[in-house]
């Protein structure tokens, strides 16, 4: 009987340290499985942390291009192309049309940067009303037909509506 009785507790206790092993197996599996996990997010955080840089200096690079066009836009120098427009003449012809007058300025000063240096600002309107208008022109012309001809050059280089005006 304490063979019977020492065979049984031997089993016993087999059965625990086999059952205790699977439970280890177990947890190590899980731990396994955790690690794995977080390696699998640190490689997903890497790509994406070399993307974003990526990004950032494609969009560095751009910007710096931007702004080198820029700079070398405005320091460009215009050739005068006052050759087209007579020093005298009844027409001139009308670029833009602004109510500011700031921003008439403006855009006569990007003509003038253009090279065209016979640009010049019209006031026009009544100031008891307020409704007064500054007109962007470009030199003076002979005859409407000049006007046309110059004004639909002009008008394809620099994708602008005009009009010709009888000053």
């Amino acid at each position: 009987m304490v063979k019977k009785g020492f065979s049984a507790v031997c089993i016993l206790i087999a059965g625990l340290l086999i059952s205790s092993c699977g439970k280890k197996t177990e947890r190590q599996s899980q731990q396994q499985a955790m690690q794995e996990q977080a390696r699998q997010q640190a490689i997903q955080d890497s790509i994406a942390s070399a993307q974003a840089r990526k990004e950032a200096q494609l969009a560095a690079q751009r910007e710096r291009e931007r702004m080198n066009k820029q700079e070398a836009d405005s320091t460009t120098e215009h050739e005068p192309v006052d050759g087209g427009f007579p020093s005298s003449g009844d027409y001139a012809l009308q670029v833009s049309s602004w109510r500011s007058q700031w921003k008439a300025q403006k855009e006569l000063h990007k003509w003038r940067e253009r090279g065209y240096t016979n640009a010049y600002l019209m006031k026009y309107g009544n100031e008891k009303t307020g409704d007064i208008w500054f007109r962007v022109r470009l030199g003076h012309l002979q005859n409407r037909s000049d006007g046309e001809q110059i004004g639909k050059e002009i008008s394809s280089k620099y994708n602008i509506h005009f009009w010709i005006a009888h000053v």
